[in-house]
């Protein structure tokens, strides 16, 4: 019986039996019985799944063999054993009585079957060293672009022993320099492609092919149909074995709608990570000049209220970036919210030099925000910003609803701390947002001549890998300055909240 029949028939999952009924793309995958394989997919496209009916088929099917099954942490190696593994088998009367017909509780780490199968459940963030002394046969890694770089030969020792030593890996991109990506490079590497009914085209599932309502062909625009689809490999020669490429655009229970809604929230490397399942290059530009001035319109500078329109007065807000020291400057972003279509339109750019006088810095800036009207001011909290938001808000001379923002790696509320507020905020999610909105045309300027160099400020940010978290940061080009950039996010972040608030 195939692996497929064998799900088909006996797996359950929430209390349905499953099913591979539009997913045609999984139908090659499930059959697959390679030696290696490799599938580099979005998140949430049911990877997890196809590794724990792999594992319990296999279980079943041959007595006594050993399976190691790896995750980076401890806790997502347990989580797939409990919630998916053990799960799987216990929600199934046929499972549970094929291969836990015991009243006893099933271990999480190492679980021996009644027919002498067993799994091994361990992790490796940082090293192999949990799997030395195992012996399998097979070896199945989750999340293996957040595994210990390198370590893959270390964990395929295990199988020196074994006459059918197989290999599964799956995870979801990051950089193109990673361990995943490699694998997939060396694979067969299949590509779900999609036959244009309108052209010879056959269409690859990246962002060119989103339309408003359907999956369209990019080079000629017809509407695509994902499940006449097939997998065509870019490396029909590999001998290393089988890839998969797996994302949201070819799953059954999503549509372009929610893939949109995606794209509108998620920061343009998570979006090409998480949706997209593709890798990004280590230090590309986020987003370029061009498409910065793509965003400008004709307006001018505003100088004072009048110059905004009517309809968006009510919602003028001003980031403030505090700069000191020897190259850091000031930077005043003035904006406002677009009612209708919930574009945010920055209005008003300025700069202040590094060993600009603190005090004479705070009254031109109180007098600014007093002529444009502002009703909120969301500066940063930390450094300078700890004395210099009190100067400002004295210097206004009204009480004005100040938000003094701190960047970490995590959100958290605001929380008042006498007249000001102190909000802590995801520093890469929210640079990240900004950033994709204006790739989508949502964040305005003034006409390029007014916003020159403060675009270059906004363009200079690039990716960065921290490998000691495994994630990816926004930070600034060498040598150039990135002011306007966190001004414009403060003032941003403020205005997402006052837009969510009245909705």
């Amino acid at each position: 019986m195939s692996l497929r029949s064998f799900c088909e028939l006996v797996v359950r999952l929430h209390g349905q039996p499953f099913s591979l009924t539009g997913r045609p793309y999984l139908h090659q995958i499930y059959n697959s019985t390679d030696k290696n394989i490799v599938i580099r997919a979005s998140r949430q496209v049911e990877k997890s799944t196809f590794l724990a009916n792999r594992i319990i088929y296999d279980c079943h099917r041959n007595r006594g063999i050993r399976i190691l099954f790896v995750s980076p942490r401890q806790e997502q190696a347990e989580l797939f054993s409990r919630d998916r593994l053990q799960a799987t088998i216990l929600e199934s009367p046929i499972l549970s009585r094929l291969l836990w017909p015991k009243s006893r509780p099933m271990p999480v780490r190492d679980i021996c079957f009644p027919n002498g199968s067993r799994v091994y459940v361990r992790p490796a963030f940082h090293s192999a060293d949990g799997v030395r002394g195992i012996s399998a046969d097979e070896i199945f890694i989750d999340e293996f672009q957040d595994v210990a770089p390198g370590q893959l030969p270390v964990m395929q020792e295990t199988l020196s022993h074994s006459a059918t030593a197989r290999t599964v890996l799956t995870g979801t991109p990051k950089l193109i320099d990673n361990h995943l990506e490699a694998a997939f490079t060396r694979s067969t590497a299949n590509e779900w492609r999609i036959p244009c009914d309108n052209c010879p085209e056959l269409a690859l599932l990246d962002e060119r092919v989103l339309g408003l309502t359907s999956l369209v062909c990019a080079a000629c625009g017809a509407a695509l149909d994902v499940q006449r689809g097939y997998w065509l490999p870019r490396n029909p020669h590999s001998e290393w074995g089988q890839g998969y490429w797996i994302n949201h655009l070819m799953a059954s229970w999503l549509n372009v709608a929610d893939v949109l809604a995606r794209r509108s929230t998620y920061d343009p490397i998570r979006f090409r990570n998480e949706v997209l399942g593709l890798a990004v290059h280590l230090g590309d530009h986020i987003v370029t000049r061009e498409e910065l001035e793509a965003c400008c319109d004709a307006y001018p500078t505003a100088n004072r209220i009048s110059d905004v329109p009517l309809v968006s007065r009510r919602g003028i807000i001003a980031g403030i970036d505090w700069g000191g020291g020897v190259d850091s400057a000031t930077v005043l972003a003035v904006g406002y919210v677009t009612p209708g279509n919930r574009s945010f339109n920055f209005c008003r750019f300025d700069r202040w030099g590094p060993r600009a006088e603190p005090e004479d810095t705070c009254r031109q800036i109180a007098v600014l925000c007093n002529q444009l009207g502002v009703r909120g001011i969301a500066a940063d909290g930390g450094g300078n910003g700890s004395v210099y938001n009190r100067l400002l808000l004295r210097a206004m001379g009204r009480l004005v609803p100040f938000w003094a923002i701190h960047y970490s790696a995590a959100d958290q509320e605001p929380i008042a701390n006498g007249d000001l507020t102190q909000w802590t905020v995801n520093r890469t999610a929210s640079i990240g947002t900004l950033f994709m909105r204006i790739k989508l045309g949502q964040i305005r300027f003034p006409r390029v001549a007014d916003s020159g160099s403060f675009l270059d400020e906004i363009a200079s940010e690039v990716v960065q890998y921290d490998d000691l978290s495994r994630s990816f940061k926004y930070m600034r080009t060498p040598g150039q300055r990135d002011d306007a950039l966190h001004a414009c996010n403060y003032a941003h972040v403020l205005a997402l909240r006052t837009v969510r608030a009245h909705h």
